[in-house]
């Protein structure tokens, strides 16, 4: 029972080591939340182009307008942030409301639709794109 013990702490304690050891790595692989506050409606994510993983929350004051969307799901990262988030359901151009976006490289193409009022384009090769953290 003793040697049980042992291994079973030895193992805690290696898993604590190797969890630790790579806090960075998870950071990197999963990015950490950054508070960007309001934005206006036409605001896109291009500053943050290339920080991949980085998830920002920001908030769209009441009274929006639709700006330019391109994608579905995965958006360029020129788009509108506010206006895509329409686009997905997850706030309304009347009332606003706080999203958070992760930011992503680059796809070859985003299929364009037409979500909640807001019709997306579809758009080619493109070097930056964001997506929705809904949890």
């Amino acid at each position: 029972m003793k040697r049980m013990s042992r291994l079973a702490t030895t193992g805690a304690i290696v898993l604590a080591i190797a969890t630790l050891a790579s806090c960075s790595t998870l950071v990197e692989a999963i990015g950490s939340m950054i508070n960007a506050g309001s934005i206006g409606w036409t605001v896109d994510a291009q500053e943050w182009k290339g920080r991949n993983n980085q998830v920002y929350s920001v908030t769209l004051p009441a009274g929006g307008a639709a700006s330019e969307v391109w994608g579905t799901d995965v958006y360029t990262d020129d788009s509108s942030i506010g206006s895509a988030a329409v686009h997905k359901g997850l706030i309304t151009f009347a009332k606003g409301g706080t999203v958070k976006i992760r930011i992503l490289p680059g796809r070859s193409s985003y299929a364009g639709s037409i979500r909640n009022g807001v019709t997306s384009e579809h758009y080619d090769d493109w070097d930056g794109s964001f997506e929705f953290v809904t949890n």
